[in-house]
């Protein structure tokens, strides 16, 4: 019965060590996409508010140091 009970023990512990393995690949996944996701919605916001800048330039004909009002609306 010990041995049993020691082969069941090892199983489990051979179990648990290959999901937290996988897990830890995933876990690393997901960050890592999450990171790009948010690094590409930055860069377009960046972008975008650029362009409509420019847009609010060219729409006045000159460019200003005061608040300015892009002409392009979300």
């Amino acid at each position: 019965m010990p041995e049993q009970t020691h082969r069941s023990n090892r199983l489990a512990s051979s179990l648990h060590a290959e999901l937290k393995s996988f897990s830890d690949v995933f876990g690393t996944l997901l960050v890592d996409t999450f990171h790009y996701l948010a690094l590409f919605a930055l860069g377009a916001a960046t972008v975008w508010s650029a362009i409509g800048a420019f847009l609010g330039m060219v729409h006045r004909g000159r460019a200003e140091l005061g608040e300015s009002y892009s002409c392009l609306s979300i």
